[in-house]
């Protein structure tokens, strides 16, 4: 197994059908429950500078989650 990265700008300019395409995938594994990305930490609106400033500072190992309102 693999990680490649890439440009996600520079793909929808150069080959947009292609990303729509990997998108649409990826959303259907998700839902599937075949992606199950690593939410680190989690943060109330209110904290949402916060939760930009850990992650520009390299803080947040995974996904950072923003909660708009509770149970959400």
């Amino acid at each position: 197994a693999g990680v490649l990265g890439f440009s996600l700008g520079q793909a929808r300019r150069n080959r947009p059908d292609e990303v729509r395409a990997a998108m649409g995938e990826l959303v259907q594994w998700y839902a599937e429950g075949r992606l199950r990305p690593h939410v680190s930490q989690e943060y109330p609106l209110e904290r949402a500078v916060e939760a930009l400033v850990a992650i520009q500072q390299r803080r947040v190992a995974g996904k950072a989650v923003i909660r708009v309102r509770e149970g959400a």
